[in-house]
C-alpha cells in the first residue's frame, strides 16, 4: 500500500515542479523578447530597445521567472524526491514554453496540418507522462 507520506510528499513535489516549470518557461518567453529587443538595438539604424520601461519590465520579468524557477525546485527537492520534482519540471516547462511561443510570437497560423497534429501529440504525450507520475506510488514507504 502506498503511504500516506508518499502521497503527500508526490503531491509537493509534483506542484513544485509546475510552477518552476511554468516560471522558467516564463523566463525563457521573456529572454527570447530580450534577445529581440538587442538586435533591434545593434541593428543599423534600429532604435533603442531599452528606451521603454516596458522593456526593463521584460527584463525584471526574465530575471524573476529564473529565481521563481530555482525557488520552487528547491523547495520541491526538499519535499519530495527527484525523481518526482524533475520529470514535472522537464514536461511541465516544454508544455508552457511551446505554448508561450504559439501565443506570443504568433506561430500558430504557420503551423501546417500536419505541424500542428505532431505538437498536438508532443503536448499530449508530456501531460499524459506528467498524468504517469502524479498516480505512480511505492509500494512500501
Amino acid at each position: 500500500a502506498v503511504g500516506a507520506g508518499w502521497r503527500a510528499r508526490s503531491a509537493s513535489g509534483i506542484a513544485s515542479g509546475l510552477v518552476a516549470g511554468f516560471c522558467g518557461a516564463t523566463s525563457i518567453s521573456a529572454s527570447k523578447l530580450v534577445w529581440l529587443l538587442f538586435a533591434e538595438t545593434l541593428r543599423r539604424g534600429g532604435d533603442n530597445g531599452f528606451a521603454r520601461l516596458g522593456s526593463w519590465v521584460i527584463g525584471g520579468v526574465m530575471a524573476g521567472g529564473e529565481a521563481a524557477m530555482v525557488a520552487a525546485l528547491y523547495l520541491g527537492l526538499r519535499r519530495a524526491e527527484a525523481s518526482v520534482v524533475i520529470p514535472c519540471y522537464y514536461g511541465s516547462m516544454t508544455v508552457f514554453a511551446a505554448v508561450q511561443g504559439l501565443l506570443l510570437f504568433d506561430l500558430g497560423p504557420s503551423l501546417s496540418a500536419g505541424g500542428a497534429a505532431g505538437f498536438s501529440c508532443g503536448i499530449a504525450l508530456c501531460v499524459a507522462s506528467l498524468g504517469a507520475i502524479g498516480a505512480g506510488g511505492r509500494r512500501a514507504e
